[in-house]
């Protein structure tokens, strides 16, 4: 089991940078670039340029394959009926919309269903304007240290909600709405390729899933388009480790940025065009490495902030400006930051594909490196996003280490069961290309794939979560761990339970949220597994939606429900005290719209306050125009 839920938790050998063949097979020629700032690798007589269009046709178009879906009617769309041991009352209005349940190819007692291990959860809006949730996961096809050259299988679900019906009877709940891919991946983005107003999904192509090293990791990268459910492929086969997406030449359409790992599978850097999807690849960047990068880009200008880890070893992090010419980019360094100190023991790890390779790190205080062990290790998680409301992209990432622990008589570390993850999660303020830690805490971060942004408490500020906890979901007490309420200034508070609840819903054992807008409203969405003891029952994923009421809709909503429960109390009351019982529940009842009504008109006054005073501040920017227009 182990093997498959740490899919995403790999382990890495360092390895001499290395320049994939060119597309005539020869060997590239490395010299530096112009400016000595970065490794360029030359085709074809100095020819430093070579397009993508020889190794994958991006205009082929090729038909995915769609499992037979169906209307499940053995399950209700009741959230609250989904799990009602482990409900919390909400007021918000939430649906099941589907049951996700495909079996592994290597299934055990616990690892009995792939979505247990999604690493996408989005929305999108289709063609007709029509809110759609979109997950994903992989089934893998191969043996741990399997040499193969065998495709990787992921599966995409994506489901049209009706959020007029959301919380009501009339929402159908779909069995295995599941579209088949064959690709593994690392990265994907949702953006809107083609800028027709619809967004697409593009997958880094990414075979590492368990195969021996001496197989391929190369794959091309994909475009899933949801409308015609069919894919095309572009660039040519890499190690897409790291992929990020950004308009870098303000021309409307995103540049995609792929950087293949430094080790024997690499391949460099692919710079994709976002019009024509051709793509230049340039050698590897001396001061560029993988597994951290997250990109923003400038607004209403060319270029952008690119942070990455930078230099071998992961002890340092970098934030460089990007900017995009002639089909290639360039860095110019901001800001760096020390992240951790350089380590000085090395020891023996098993990976989880029976790997064993040599690990950095230090000896802990007290012990031999036989039997302690605290080694270096990369968490892959970075974000940009304003956290500070001054209008430029922020930095947050996660600085991580693992405490290893064996018998001295044993050779090597097992990394899947004697080590534990540590880290702190880092907050970075953007004073004019300038970073300065803001914030710091605890964080364990598991199996957490990528960080958010929202304003989940609606107090003006961007909040920070996790997405998903834990691979193997056990305590189902444990909603969102690693959820962070912002201040506005770069600092962050974690929300009490209860503060969360107020907010939004629990059904059953969730194991991931997404949080999200769409036309005006916030929204939630969720995977989830109704709880049986030591899991021992299905593992089938339940997608839910819940629309996130504001204070009026919430207590409009309690009103009603204290209604229609007094209404049934009175009912089921036929005895003496029918009369005492009918009074009572009378009583809730008006106190419950007696709140609907005052928080509706405290609401309708702060509108119209709001209204009044940006009235008076036109009236004061008109006056002092004209003054300084008499002034002249």
């Amino acid at each position: 089991m182990k093997k498959l839920l740490l899919l995403l938790t790999l382990s890495f050998i360092s390895a001499q940078s290395f320049a994939g063949s060119c597309p005539d097979g020869s060997e590239p020629v490395k010299s530096v670039s112009d400016d000595g700032t970065y490794f360029v690798y030359n085709c074809g007589g100095g020819n430093e340029q070579s397009s993508s269009s020889s190794d994958a046709n991006s205009g082929s178009t090729i038909k995915a394959v769609k499992y037979e879906s169906f209307i499940d009617t053995d399950t209700s769309s009741s959230c609250k009926e989904l799990d009602k041991g482990l409900y919390r009352n909400s007021y918000n209005k939430c649906s099941i919309i589907a049951v996700l349940d495909t079996k592994p190819k290597f299934a055990d007692e616990y690892f009995k269903n792939v979505w247990q291990t999604s690493s996408l959860l989005v929305n999108r809006v289709n063609k007709d304007g029509k809110l759609e949730i979109v997950g994903m996961t992989e089934n893998i096809q191969v043996e741990a240290g399997e040499i193969t050259d065998r495709k990787g299988q992921m599966q995409l679900t994506s489901i049209v909600v009706n959020t007029e019906e959301l919380g009501s009877n009339s929402v159908q709940v779909i069995k295995n709405p599941i579209i088949e891919l064959p690709v593994t991946s690392l990265r994907q983005v949702m953006v809107d390729v083609n800028q027709d107003g619809l967004t697409e999904l593009v997958i880094a192509g990414f075979l590492e899933d368990g195969r021996s090293h001496d197989s391929s990791w190369r794959d091309v990268n994909y475009i899933y388009n949801f409308e015609t459910e069919s894919y095309t492929k572009f660039g040519k086969p890499m190690y897409s480790h790291d992929f990020v997406a950004g308009d870098l030449n303000d021309d409307g359409y995103d540049e995609f940025i792929d950087i293949s790992w430094e080790g024997p599978q690499g391949d460099g850097i692919g710079v994709c065009n976002g019009k024509t999807l051709e793509c230049v690849y340039q050698g590897h960047f001396p001061n560029l490495s993988t597994s951290k990068t997250s990109l923003s880009v400038y607004p209403n200008k060319k270029g952008g902030i690119l942070f990455h880890n930078c230099g071998n070893g992961y002890l340092n992090w970098c934030w460089s400006e990007v900017t995009y010419k002639n089909g290639r980019i360039q860095l110019k360094l901001l800001d760096k930051y020390i992240s951790s100190k350089k380590p000085d023991k090395e020891v023996l790890v098993l990976t989880w594909t029976n790997w064993t390779m040599k690990r950095k790190g230090w000896q802990v205080p007290g012990y031999p490196t036989s039997e302690r062990f605290m080694m270096l290790t990369e968490s892959y998680r970075s974000h940009q996003f304003d956290m500070d409301d001054d209008g430029d992209s922020d930095t947050v990432s996660v600085q991580t280490s693992q405490h290893c622990k064996k018998p001295a008589s044993q050779t090597a570390y097992k990394l899947t069961s004697q080590c534990k993850q540590i880290g702190n999660i880092i907050f970075f303020r953007n004073d004019e290309g300038k970073f300065t830690v803001s914030d710091t805490h605890e964080i364990n971060i598991g199996a957490t794939l990528f960080f958010y942004n929202y304003d989940i408490n609606k107090d003006g500020h961007m909040d920070l979560y996790g997405f998903r906890d834990d691979w193997s979901k056990n305590d189902c007490n444990e909603q969102l761990k690693n959820i962070f309420f912002g201040n506005g200034d770069g600092t962050f508070r974690r929300p009490s339970v209860e503060e969360q609840g107020e907010i939004f819903g629990n059904y059953g054992c969730e194991i991931q949220s997404y949080f999200f807008d769409f036309e005006g409203e916030s929204y939630r969405t969720f995977f989830s597994h109704k709880y049986s003891k030591n899991f021992s029952g299905s593992r089938a994923v339940y997608v839910g939606v819940e629309k996130i009421g504001t204070k009026v809709e919430k207590a409009a909503e309690e009103a009603r429900r204290t209604k229609d429960e007094a209404a049934e109390e009175a009912q089921s009351n036929k005895d003496e005290d029918a009369e005492l019982a009918a009074a009572i529940a009378k009583r809730k009842e008006k106190v419950a719209a007696a709140k609907a009504k005052r928080l509706a008109e405290e609401a309708t006054k702060a509108t119209e306050n709001d209204t009044e005073q940006s009235i008076e501040d036109e009236l004061a920017a008109f006056e002092a125009e004209l003054a300084a227009e008499l002034s002249q």
